[in-house]
């Protein structure tokens, strides 16, 4: 998410704080997300799609489910570690590639 977007989701948090902000949050967040129909991947050109952030955040693990659900709708799907100062992260890449059967 892009600073604009955290920012306005913080409003929302400190505005409906003591009030179940957390159906706030969520009202928000299907507000400002694209549709599922606005969501698609052209199916005749090559896609690259990468996963930044700080350590520790599930990088690995969403890239795992976003090549899962891409390959289930009929993608060839190729998983590239980039994280080359990690010493775990090619073999962690090699283990859900394996799980989800994709290269």
């Amino acid at each position: 998410m892009g600073f604009e977007t955290v920012s306005t989701i913080l409003n929302v948090v400190e505005k409906h704080h003591d009030e179940g902000f957390i159906s706030k949050v969520e009202d928000h967040l299907v507000s400002i997300l694209p549709s599922k129909e606005d969501n698609y991947l052209p199916s005749n050109n090559p896609i690259i799609v990468m996963v930044v952030g700080v350590n520790g955040t599930g990088k690995t693990t969403t890239a795992a489910k976003l090549a899962s659900y891409y390959k289930k709708l009929g993608n060839n799907i190729l998983m590239v570690a980039a994280d080359t100062y990690r010493a775990a992260a090619i073999d962690q890449l090699k283990i859900w590639a394996n799980r989800i059967d994709v290269d």
